[in-house]
């Protein structure tokens, strides 16, 4: 066996399926093993299944061991071939359950190690027997059965046992090989998806291994619950959402298998759920994942599904594995129904053709109540938007209202202060006019002005003083050469700042002694 070249734990894995099954075939015990991922105890169960399919000769049908009795002896040399006896399948199976319970205790090894058989303790499964008190006791091999090993010679192994732990493997041994030695959710796993991915791992590999069954494999949702709850119901489009399908498995049931095969990986059923479920699994077979799954259906405020799985779990396993059907309406999870594992094919498709159909109508009530919320929402959205358009416009107004009285003051205020400084200006010019002269003094020259308003002044100039003072005494009425132009009386008229020299006097100029100036506003 050195010779065949495998890795050690794979040798040990071989020897122990060849010691068990009698088989000296390494090639064809080598490929059985390597079809199952090198797992001895489905490989052993598996070989059994065929080798008693291929025996025509009748069983030999030995009676119940009594309690406190040895176990029938087992002859690892015997042959399998035709026509002789072989082991019973039973007692294999034990073998196979005592290789399960050691496996417990493998710690952190992911790979089973299976002691070989022959001589062994007690202390193997349930620790030393000095320490365990009054718990069950497992069972133990006799020392004194060990024989030498050679090509000829047969082991024998003596099982003694306690009836209540014989019934206890019995019963295990039977659900393992009905139900296969890996279990679909790990006792104890921590990480909810990991467990969800082992789940559909195992079940494929059990129920959907052929290219037939695996067509029809279920498509199972491999996050948290809740995420499944937020995948069915909360889909932002109404039309994306489905209802919620929550698988749960049971060893302990008869239908285990039945269900699985013959009903839920049927083309009908798998795709039904495929497409208008979140389909959704869990297996409760050990107590931790039951309580596990009671907390989170707690948690999640789904107390139908977890009153439903309370009251089951009590009466009868059952009703198990079933598919719970659950609808959402108004935030609040309602059980629509339940397809259990006893049911026939064409119920289950019919139950879920029922819960499809109330949740559109949840759902259509829910698309009508949102397009009306939409409507309601627009009208609002309509209303508030005029009015604050409308609002807008009155603050635009006072503000430009506002704008208006503060420019009006401003220039009210620049008004007052250009007035002031004009009138400054004014007695400022007017102060420094020469006096006016009298009428019967020499050398005078009278001047019309025209002002205009209509209006007309009469003022003497003396005829020394120059042009400019003219037009100061103009500038001191408040008709400034900045704002108003003046003219003489010739024809066509002269405007006098530009046409006459003002630093000359009007004698110099030739002004007339009597004249008129027209003052116009520019």
């Amino acid at each position: 066996m050195d010779q065949l070249g495998l890795p050690d734990d794979q040798l040990e894995k071989l020897r122990q399926f060849a010691e068990i099954t009698n088989s000296n075939d390494y090639n064809v015990a080598i490929g059985t093993l390597a079809s199952l991922d090198w797992n001895v105890e489905q490989a052993i169960e598996t070989h059994l299944m065929q080798d008693h399919e291929q025996d025509d000769d009748p069983e030999i049908i030995e009676p119940t061991s009594q309690p406190n009795e040895p176990m029938p002896i087992l002859n690892n040399a015997a042959q399998s071939s035709r026509g002789r006896r072989r082991m019973r399948t039973d007692d294999v199976d034990i073998q196979v359950k005592r290789m399960r319970l050691d496996d417990d205790n493998t710690g952190e090894n992911n790979h089973p190690i299976f002691a070989p058989f022959g001589p062994r303790t007690s202390q193997s499964r349930f620790g030393n027997n000095a320490n365990s008190g009054p718990s069950r006791a497992g069972p133990s091999v006799s020392n004194g059965n060990e024989h030498n090993r050679d090509d000829s010679d047969e082991d024998y192994m003596q099982v003694d046992y306690d009836e209540d732990v014989y019934r206890h493997i019995q019963n295990d041994v039977v659900a393992s090989r009905r139900n296969g030695s890996v279990p679909l959710i790990p006792e104890n796993c921590e990480d909810v998806r990991e467990a969800l991915q082992h789940f559909v791992t195992v079940f494929q590999s059990r129920f959907c291994s052929t290219p037939a069954s695996s067509a029809f494999m279920p498509q199972f949702f491999t996050e948290p619950l809740e995420t499944a709850i937020r995948q069915a119901f909360d889909n932002s489009e109404c039309s994306m959402r489905r209802p919620l399908a929550i698988y749960i498995h049971n060893e302990k049931s008869i239908a285990s298998n039945i269900f699985p095969t013959q009903v839920l990986c049927t083309e009908a059923i798998s795709s039904l759920l495929r497409h208008q479920y979140i389909f959704w699994p869990w297996d409760i077979t050990s107590d931790s994942n039951f309580m596990k799954l009671l907390e989170w259906l707690q948690i999640l405020n789904i107390s139908d599904v977890r009153q439903t799985l309370q009251r089951l779990s009590m009466s009868s396993h059952e009703s198990f594995p079933l598919i719970a059907i659950i609808v959402r309406d108004k935030s609040t999870f309602r059980l629509s129904n339940i397809c259990k594992g006893v049911e026939t094919a064409d119920a289950v498709v019919e139950k879920l053709m029922a819960g499809i159909e109330e949740y559109d109508s949840i759902r259509v009530r829910e698309m009508k109540e949102k397009r009306e919320r939409e409507e309601r929402e627009k009208i609002r959205n309509e209303q508030e938007a005029e009015y604050q358009a409308s609002l807008a416009a009155d603050r635009a107004r006072m503000e430009a209202r506002r704008r208006e009285i503060e420019d009006q003051k401003a220039e009210e205020e620049r008004r007052a202060r250009a007035e002031e400084e004009e009138n400054m200006r004014r007695q400022t010019l007017a102060s420094m006019l020469p006096s006016e002269p009298a009428a019967n003094e020499q050398n005078i020259v009278h001047i019309k002005f025209r002002l205009p308003e209509g209006a007309q002044e009469l003022r003497r100039f003396r005829s020394n003083e120059t042009i400019q003072v003219l037009i100061n005494y103009l500038s001191s009425k408040g008709y400034a050469p900045e704002t108003h132009k003046y003219f003489n009386s010739d024809f066509p008229k002269k405007e006098i700042t530009t046409t006459f020299d003002l630093s000359k006097s009007f004698r110099d100029a030739k002004w007339p002694l009597r004249e008129q100036v027209f003052v116009e506003e520019i």
